[in-house]
């Protein structure tokens, strides 16, 4: 079963990408409205077509809300009794552990990275003077909720795929039952890991093209990263993943948080890239 913080941040992102669409302008009008004019700085990073993002949008989170309701509520493990002795040296470490303090705060963790992205956009466009500044916000969010949507269908497909038993499935007996709880083999990827980093990297993203002069740059980005693989940890140390589980969700959520606002990113000279690479006479200079 999808877990219940997937379900409660899937529920208030559908909320937030409903209104989203509906306070997002059309390319028409958002073409029309006055833009900043500061060289560096500008509040409207982000382009979207609300019509066609807002449809793939809610086509992705339908298709996770398909695979789940899909999933049977047991599922049956492949490798009863599963062995420690067969998985690599790095798996084999999470076997005994399964503390449930560390589960929960984790869940806490997951829902904070989700919503950092929109807050920090909410503030922004709270201290903006641009007159577009709302328009901004709302387009934002729509690009968060396509992040993390696409994040989300992406992970529950591979997870109904895969069907890895958790870390805690190795420590039933043979003459335990092989019937479990579908949970117990959604093991591989880690989505709370996967949604914590494309979060973090949403966040970093846009931060990073709204100031891309800022001092503050790499400190968002070493916060959000983090944050954002605290959790991964958290997950592991909780007995729920297995590193293997971690830096697959870490990866793929990170690809996922980079590339959709880099998509969607207005093509404009007044906004710099993640990187700049400058010829000098003896060689290249490379800023982020």
């Amino acid at each position: 079963m999808i877990g219940h913080h997937h379900r409660t941040s899937a529920l208030v992102l559908c909320l937030f990408t409903a209104t989203a669409l509906l306070a997002t302008p059309t390319q028409a009008a958002t073409s029309a409205m006055p833009r900043s004019t500061t060289p560096t700085d500008r509040i409207d990073i982000y382009e979207v077509d609300p019509l066609l993002d807002g449809a793939l949008t809610g086509a992705l989170w339908a298709a996770s809300a398909a695979i789940v309701a899909l999933r049977s509520d047991t599922a049956t493990l492949t490798c009863h009794p599963c062995k420690a002795a067969n998985l690599n040296a790095l798996d084999r470490w999470v076997v005994n552990r399964s503390p449930d303090n560390v589960r929960t705060l984790t869940d806490v963790m997951v829902a904070a990275a989700i919503a950092a992205p929109i807050a920090l956009s909410a503030i922004e466009a709270a201290t903006s003077e641009d007159s577009g500044r709302w328009n901004a916000f709302w387009v934002d969010t729509l690009v968060f909720a396509e992040a993390m949507a696409l994040t989300i269908s992406l992970n529950q497909a591979v997870k109904h795929i895969v069907q890895r038993p958790r870390p805690y499935t190795y420590q039933l007996a043979a003459e335990d039952s092989n019937q479990v709880e579908a949970d117990a083999t959604n093991s591989f990827y880690s989505g709370h890991t996967a949604s914590a980093f494309t979060g973090a990297v949403a966040l970093a993203s846009t931060f990073t093209y709204r100031h891309p002069e800022s001092a503050l740059r790499p400190l968002v980005w070493a916060g959000s990263l983090t944050f954002a693989a605290a959790t991964g940890v958290g997950r592991v140390l909780g007995g729920d993943h297995f590193w293997t589980d971690v830096m697959a969700g870490a990866v793929l959520g990170a690809a996922v948080g980079w590339w959709v606002p880099g998509s969607h990113r207005r093509e404009a000279k007044q906004t710099a890239s993640l990187v700049q690479v400058h010829a000098l006479p003896n060689g290249f200079l490379v800023r982020f």
